[in-house]
């Protein structure tokens, strides 16, 4: 974090810096929706690649966890024409989890890109990008999840009695004897099990807005 305080300073006081603010919307490999938004800045020079820094944050729905994820970004690109720039960018995350609990996370990551210049609109140059993306986002969350589905259903008891109750095994006042408890058939290993639980991989369409 200290790298990044240290780039906004330097960027601060340098005339020759590229800001710019991104919104960005589409999906992960588990078929649902990522959106989010980055803000950041370039720092010109005489070459043809920058460097710069960036925040981003980005909601992720999961099959099973919301998440919102929180990074700050080392952000790279070529200027390799006048109107056309692929970029990279990496970083630690912050993830935020929501599910059958809640648990923030330490994550990474990784980003890769290619903008086009679409033209200008308020004096500022608008860019659209296509973005693929890898986060890091650890499975406390799901690993919740499941571990609560899994006591609740080890818990189950039936309804209890009630006078008259003619169920086997009641009496009035006494709760019957629980269910046997319910057994998920072991899993064969897939997208959602083991380390690949912990990656999600998104394709993004955005727009850029520089100054």
């Amino acid at each position: 974090m200290r790298t990044f305080i240290v780039l906004a300073l330097i960027l601060s006081g340098c005339a020759n810096y590229d800001t710019f603010v991104d919104g960005y919307a589409g999906f992960n490999d588990r078929g649902l929706g990522t959106a989010g938004g980055r803000y950041g800045a370039y720092l010109e020079g005489d070459k043809v690649v920058d460097g710069g820094f960036a925040i981003d944050a980005a909601g992720i729905l999961g099959d099973e966890v919301d998440r919102i994820v929180l990074s700050p970004l080392l952000m790279t690109r070529i200027r390799a024409a006048q109107y056309l720039e692929p970029y990279l960018g990496a970083g630690p995350s912050l993830v935020y989890s929501d599910g059958a609990g809640r648990s923030l996370d330490v994550g990474a990551t990784l980003l890769g890109g290619l903008a086009y210049r679409i033209g200008d609109l308020g004096g500022k140059p608008w860019w659209a990008f296509l973005e693929f993306r890898g986060s890091y986002v650890g499975d406390r969350g799901s690993r919740d999840s499941r571990e609560s589905r899994s006591a609740a259903s080890k818990r189950g008891r039936g309804p209890p009695c009630f006078p008259g109750d003619r169920r086997d095994g009641c009496q009035p006042g006494v709760d019957p004897e629980p269910p046997p408890p319910v057994t998920e058939p072991p899993r064969m290993p897939g997208p959602t099990s083991g380390l690949d639980a912990d990656w999600f991989v998104h394709v993004l369409l955005g727009v850029s807005i520089r100054w």
